[in-house]
Order: structure tokens, then sequence, then C-alpha cells
């Protein structure tokens, strides 16, 4: 090891300090824009419940089953919160 090191000289440490930051910075850059894949599936899963929302919303209104619409979703919401958005109407 000693006599390959004398042959190489400290260039191959160097490489090696330099491959390893970029393997750490490219890890790190991965690591950015997998969060912001995740951000934006949220945002797309969010967008798809609110047009479900929505079209049930409409349709309820439409066929005057609004009320049974509210019992559906008091039954199903868990959460004070949530629930008095139904509880009020």
């Amino acid at each position: 090891c000693f006599l390959l090191e004398i042959l190489v000289g400290s260039g191959v440490k160097d490489k090696l300090k330099m491959l390893h930051s970029r393997k750490e910075a490219i890890a790190a850059k991965m690591q950015k824009l997998e969060a912001i894949e995740r951000v934006a599936a949220r945002k797309r899963e969010l967008q798809k419940k609110i047009l479900v929302g929505d079209y049930f919303l409409e349709q309820a209104s439409k066929n005057g089953t609004m009320s049974e619409l509210k019992i559906v979703m008091l039954g199903h919401l868990k959460r004070t919160g949530d629930r008095k958005l139904f509880e009020g109407e």
C-alpha cells in the first residue's frame, strides 16, 4: 500500500475527496427535488379532493339531497372542526 501511495501520490486522495464532495452535493439536490415532488403530489391530491367534493355538492344541490349528504358527512367526519362545517347549515 505504501509503495502504491508513493507511486500514485496524493492525487488519488484528492480525487476521492472531490468525488465524495460531489456525491454529497448530488444527494442533497436529490433530497430537495424529492421534497418538491412530494409537495406537488400532495397539491394534486388536494385538487382532486376539492373537485370531487364540488361535484357531489353540486349534485346534492341540484337533486335536493343536501340534507342526506350532510347526514352522510356527519357520520363520516370525526374531527369537531370538520363536523362544524356541516352542523351549522
